[in-house]
């Protein structure tokens, strides 16, 4: 089965989308059912709402997703819809189906062509990609995956929490540290957290 998965994914068309180190670039672009300009606006105003909590929740489930986007442009007759994201396509876009499928039927239920049975379609991959345009230049400024990204920020709050601490500040003038305190990696250790 290993053998047959890894013949399927050599012989498959490369995806659209540019990508940079782990991420890529997904960016689509859709018609609006005519007469539902007010509905799909409205619907992503009401996504706009939703508590960030629910929203982060759904983001931290899918584990690859570094944001997400919806515009809509030429009178609300048309939307962009766009994400950067961690790994291959079709993982990502299975999870994104699994866990954000409430805000995305929302809103695709106002999308000219949206299959009947929406994401359980069989045929939406390949509506979704017939959609997706790939970017003419494309420019992470950080690298990182979205988990090192979490782990880093984990690590940081944490230290600041340590070296706030009475017993941090207790150790650092105590003099038996005083060679690892005065070594220039602690200093920018110590640097990097007063930023």
């Amino acid at each position: 089965m290993a053998d047959q998965s890894t013949s399927e994914q050599a012989t498959e068309a490369p995806r659209p989308g540019r990508r940079q180190g782990a991420t890529g670039e997904l960016t689509t672009f859709w018609h609006v059912k005519p007469g539902h300009e007010k509905q799909i606006r409205s619907a992503l105003e009401t996504l706009d709402t939703w508590p960030i909590e629910e929203k982060t929740f759904a983001g931290e489930l899918i584990g690859t997703l570094h944001d997400r986007r919806w515009v809509l442009f030429d009178d609300d007759t048309r939307m962009m819809f766009s994400t950067n994201y961690d790994g291959e396509w079709v993982p990502y876009i299975e999870a994104f189906a699994e866990h954000n499928a409430a805000a995305f039927e929302m809103i695709f239920n106002h999308i000219e062509g949206w299959p009947e049975l929406g994401l359980q379609d069989p045929g939406v991959f390949e509506f979704i990609l017939a959609h997706q345009a790939t970017a003419i230049e494309y420019m992470r400024f950080y690298d990182g995956t979205v988990q090192e990204i979490r782990k880093a920020l984990s690590v940081h709050h944490a230290f600041d929490r340590l070296i706030d601490s009475p017993a941090f500040q207790a150790a650092i003038r105590d003099p038996k540290y005083a060679d690892m305190i005065t070594t220039s990696e602690f200093q920018a250790l110590l640097d990097h957290a007063a930023d």
